[in-house]
């Protein structure tokens, strides 16, 4: 008689499902509903205006400059930001508010 062993597949190389800002509702608002941008991997929602997904450093800057707005913003002119940059160092993250009207940061975090 033969021995049969079952056996559970191993959970780290179970093939792992890709993770895309579509499949995710925003962060800011939960809202599912989005519009594309020009970087791939990254949405706007289209309730709220955030900006969210995956994208590497050098896209996010295309989105949101490393620099801080010189104005005084409204509340209604400022929209979040949160994105998972993933680089050669792991994966990052870049959050908080930016100026719609300049683009440029209002507030990290």
């Amino acid at each position: 008689m033969q021995n049969v062993i079952q056996t559970q597949p191993c959970p780290a190389c179970r093939p792992v499902r890709a993770r895309t800002s579509e499949a995710r509702p925003c962060p800011a608002c939960g809202a599912t509903q989005h519009r594309s941008t020009p970087v791939g991997g990254v949405v706007e929602c289209a309730l709220c205006g955030a900006l969210h997904g995956t994208c590497t450093l050098g896209e996010s800057y295309h989105l949101i400059p490393p620099v801080f707005s010189r104005r005084e913003a409204q509340p209604d002119e400022l929209r979040p930001y949160d994105l998972e940059i993933v680089g050669p160092d792991g994966i990052g993250r870049r959050h908080g508010w930016y100026d719609i009207e300049t683009g440029a940061i209002a507030q990290i975090g």
